[in-house]
């Protein structure tokens, strides 16, 4: 319908060719669609007092040039329709893209730590077996490593110790089977359904039982606590969601994934501390002199400080051995002397100096 308009600085009056008033419009209401001056000018009004309902929302096009000439002085003060309704769209998109970012993160580590909790003991126990094999074929190319090997020497002794951590606190339900890889690296390694690896490099640099009893009460720890599964889940958990949906394998990605976490030591310090923590418990209620497994840390810091330099907490794969060495203090000085030998002399040289044969046994 052709109108006529009637200006002020705050109003505009649509008048019919009859001289009637069709429609006011208050100009703090009309918004301005088009950002540039040219034709056709289009002008909107947009209602904002909703318990107001004579009034409705009313457009204006304005073709003549004239007429949108005299127009543009009195829409200076009105806001770009167009730009301000994009403006309020991007922030409203921007705000929940941060809200969803921050949700997921939160929330993520809590979700697969349940999800780690429910996973079955039987997966736990292939998964474990899968990364096991895994990581002693690693070892078997590495130089100066032969990979996997039996004990032959002083395995009773280890399984004496290890029974000694087992019986001294809950273990829900995991039977500890420990491992041995021929290698110089001082490393250990967790693994899920109870695994855990040691490397021939790791007992020969501990200078007693109760040191030895301090990295395996750590690994127990990290096991008891689900903590491989919860990695496995945190990198790769969408990834073995969508695969277990569709009903493909996903054994070969969750198994990958725990060799990696392994071989690079991915624990992040929440897990380090609350598994050092835990360890720190269980030395104590074996009875086992706690002070010496946090000697064997500090002794560990000292030779990856010469390694890698002061940088080592920054650049190296190795836990915060610092960290873990103030728990296991903190829980020796509430000890006291209440601890026996966690092996005699005669069975810690005979388990100190045992031998590994190659290839490991079934029975190992």
């Amino acid at each position: 319908m052709l109108v006529k308009a009637d200006m002020s600085p705050d109003r505009l009056v649509l008048i019919t060719p009859e001289g009637k008033e069709c429609a006011v419009w208050p100009m703090a209401e009309v918004e301005r669609l088009l950002r540039k001056d040219g034709l056709p000018l289009q002008l909107v009004w947009r209602v904002r007092e909703k318990s107001v309902t004579a009034r409705k929302n009313g457009r204006l096009l304005v073709e003549d040039e004239d007429a949108a000439c005299t127009l543009l002085p009195y829409l200076g003060s009105c806001r770009d329709g167009q730009r301000a309704s994009a403006i309020r769209r991007w922030c409203v998109i921007g705000i929940s893209v941060w809200i969803a970012i921050s949700l997921i993160y939160s929330f993520t580590p809590l979700l697969f730590q349940q999800w780690a909790g429910r996973i079955p003991r039987d997966v736990e126990n292939s998964l474990g077996a899968s990364a096991r094999a895994t990581i002693a074929e690693v070892f078997a190319h590495l130089p100066g490593s032969r990979g996997e090997c039996a004990l032959r020497e002083g395995r009773p002794e280890l399984e004496r110790l290890k029974e000694r951590l087992a019986r001294a606190m809950d273990t829900e339900g995991y039977v500890f089977d420990i491992r041995f890889l021929e290698s110089p690296m001082i490393n250990a390694y967790a693994l899920p359904g109870g695994v855990i690896l040691l490397t021939t490099g790791l007992l020969r640099a501990c200078a007693s039982a109760e040191e030895l009893a301090g990295v395996l009460a750590v690994a127990m720890a990290h096991i008891i606590q689900r903590h491989p599964g919860e990695l496995m889940l945190r990198e790769q958990g969408w990834l073995l969601l969508v695969r277990w949906l569709l009903d493909a394998d996903y054994s070969a990605v969750a198994s990958g994934e725990l060799v990696r976490q392994a071989l690079i030591g991915a624990f992040d310090p929440e897990q380090e501390k609350e598994a050092a923590t835990l360890a720190a418990r269980r030395l104590a209620a074996a009875g086992i002199r706690a002070a010496s497994a946090a000697d064997f840390f500090s002794r560990l810091r000292a030779m990856e400080e010469v390694a890698y330099g002061k940088v080592r907490s920054y650049a190296a794969v190795r836990p915060d051995l610092m960290k873990q060495e103030q728990i296991l203090r903190a829980t020796a000085a509430a000890q006291g002397d209440e601890h026996t030998p966690a092996l005699d002399a005669e069975a810690w040289k005979r388990l100190h100096q045992g031998t590994c044969q190659a290839p490991a046994g079934p029975a190992n």
